[in-house]
């Protein structure tokens, strides 16, 4: 290895140690949210229930909407059903967001207030038997990512912050963690109780981070860097935890 290529490799573990401790400093407070109005979707079950419950702690005035769906149990195949998943799919978990986001940028535009998209760890990294919710969530990265850059280069005051959720332990994850690795599915992966992600959620909700990857462990995040710089190598390592 020459002396420049063991000079990038430093640079790069050094930015990337440097990225990782940046995630762990805390500068929440709780009453930076009593009084402020929040919208909550997906409030009736899971993250969004548990989200809901710290913003009221704290004294946020809010305001709650719910539609549950199926979770995507099977490889994809272009069968009609699975068409029809992918419409279903799409229409909750993309385009709610971009309607509820489209509707609420005036208020939100005089309140110099605040958007924050809880995404998943899918939307950065493709993993098998997750076709359709893995377009989904990248399909929320992009639109998001550029209403981001927009919203910054108007000058209007409204921030975005992208949450990537990993393994949570919902009772609808649970079932799609059954369909896809079986019943001894909890040997391959090992989620974190909703309430911790969500309280994840809301200090970064609050405090108005750019992203933060949620209930996700120093490994993976390294090998969501790693997976930037080899992508070839990071889909290898998929394959060989994943039941094909």
């Amino acid at each position: 290895m020459g002396s420049k290529t063991k000079t990038l490799v430093a640079v790069l573990l050094t930015v990337t140690a440097i990225y990782i401790a940046t995630l762990y400093v805390d500068d929440f407070d709780p009453a930076m949210v009593r009084g402020k109005r929040v919208l909550i979707t997906g409030a009736s079950s899971g993250i969004g229930e548990q989200v809901t419950y710290h913003f009221a702690k704290m004294g946020a005035n809010l305001v709650l909407t719910a539609r549950r769906e199926n979770l995507l149990k099977k490889p994809w195949l272009g069968t009609g059903d699975n068409f029809t998943r992918l419409t279903t799919s799409m229409d909750v978990n993309f385009r709610s967001f971009v309607h509820l986001a489209s509707h609420a940028l005036p208020l939100l535009t005089n309140s110099r207030g605040h958007i924050s998209v809880v995404s998943s760890t899918a939307g950065v990294t493709a993993t098998p038997y997750t076709a359709v919710y893995t377009a989904t969530k990248y399909a929320l990265q992009g639109f998001f990512g550029v209403l981001r850059q927009e919203l910054a280069l108007y000058n209007s005051g409204v921030s975005v912050t992208l949450c990537m959720v990993g393994a949570t332990r919902t009772e609808r994850a649970v079932k799609s963690f059954v369909g896809m690795f079986g019943s001894d599915w909890h040997n391959t992966i090992q989620p974190v109780e909703p309430e911790l992600v969500a309280l994840e959620i809301t200090k970064a909700t609050v405090t108005r981070q750019y992203e933060v990857y949620t209930s996700t462990d120093i490994p993976f995040k390294i090998f969501i860097s790693l997976r930037l710089l080899f992508p070839n190598f990071a889909d290898k390592m998929l394959k060989s935890f994943s039941v094909l």
